[in-house]
């Protein structure tokens, strides 16, 4: 059996481990093209920011990036459906999802439009999960899986 270590070994190991690991992924981000962006926002931006993310399962980061995105691009109309919640005043009151309850509806809606535009399976959950995307547990995407939630989610829709 190994010996104790004392609190302060203990602690002065736990910290240096945390350090790496933090270390490891800022410079895993980085290589990814991504960097930290710190701004102040009023509560009620977001209030709204962190409901979507929710609605779409998807991390704050990822559903910003994708909106900052969309604003910032003159090419995007100011009315596509991902831009209303943040940007604008929705008239309809409701979020980009089919329902709120529904939180993997945003994922499917995405996984859609790549397989419309004939993108393969295994390019598709890498691409996701570069973008931060997880399952409903929270671990990365696999392709396989990914596919059959597609299916039954457009067989729910009736659309298959």
């Amino acid at each position: 059996m190994a010996a104790k270590l004392s609190d302060a070994e203990f602690i002065a190991r736990h910290r240096e481990a945390n350090r790496k690991r933090s270390e490891r992924t800022r410079e895993r981000r980085y290589g990814a093209g991504r960097v930290a962006l710190t701004v102040w926002v009023a509560e009620s931006t977001k209030t709204r920011l962190l409901a979507l993310a929710a609605a779409e399962s998807a991390p704050i980061a990822v559903v910003a990036d994708r909106l900052l995105a969309a604003a910032l691009n003159p090419a995007t109309p100011a009315s596509e459906p991902d831009t209303l919640p943040l940007f604008k005043p929705d008239s309809t009151g409701s979020l980009p999802v089919e329902s709120a309850g529904d939180h993997n509806a945003a994922l499917m809606l995405e996984v859609d439009r790549r397989v419309n535009a004939g993108e393969k399976w295994r390019d598709i959950a890498t691409a996701l999960n570069e973008a931060g995307w997880r399952d409903k547990a929270g671990k990365p995407l696999v392709y396989s899986c990914l596919n059959e939630q597609w299916r039954a989610w457009k067989r729910a829709k009736g659309e298959s």
